[in-house]
């Protein structure tokens, strides 16, 4: 996003604010913590300055929109901060989101085998979710996979995560 705004290619800092939101927030991080972010002080903490976050990203795209969340979001609770994210608050005599800071988040937050697990994951999901609409099945199910002991270690690094985003009862593996 930032280079994207600094090379004024528009049409790339759109497409990825559209996936940011929609894809990754939306469809992916919302779904994830719905079951659990109501008795979670730190994954509230992390789902408001994550929406924080994305309304400051969204702000040149939609300034009027992102102002009046912001303006919502500003009087909801604060369960805290998270490390390594900086949000440099408005000024209190004039809160707006135009004078907020942009968001900085400090590169020790890159992890690349969580970001691998989590795309494997997301494509094992993806395929579920296709295999299930393709026979029209829409309660919860029980899945066995025949997987490699690498893809079923994986799994259980999870955490849960295949079951609750696909609507399983459970996820077994068997030797592929």
């Amino acid at each position: 996003v930032d280079s994207a705004l600094e090379e004024y290619q528009f049409s790339q800092y759109a497409e990825a604010m559209y996936d940011l939101l929609w894809r990754d927030f939306c469809d992916w991080y919302l779904e994830i913590v719905k079951p659990t972010v109501k008795a979670n002080r730190t994954q509230q903490a992390i789902l408001r300055n994550v929406l924080d976050s994305i309304l400051r990203l969204l702000h040149p795209a939609c300034p009027f929109v992102t102002e009046a969340i912001f303006e919502h979001l500003q009087n909801a609770p604060r369960p805290g901060g998270v490390a390594g994210l900086e949000l440099d608050d408005p000024p209190a005599e004039m809160p707006l989101l135009c004078r907020a800071g942009w968001p900085k988040v400090s590169e020790s937050h890159r992890n690349e085998n969580a970001e691998a697990l989590f795309d494997q994951l997301r494509s094992l999901v993806e395929a579920i979710r296709e295999v299930r609409n393709a026979q029209g099945l829409s309660h919860k199910v029980a899945l066995t996979l025949h997987a490699t002991p690498e893809l079923a270690k994986r799994l259980s690094e999870g955490d849960g995560l295949v079951e609750t985003i696909a609507n399983l009862t459970a996820v077994t593996t068997d030797p592929a």
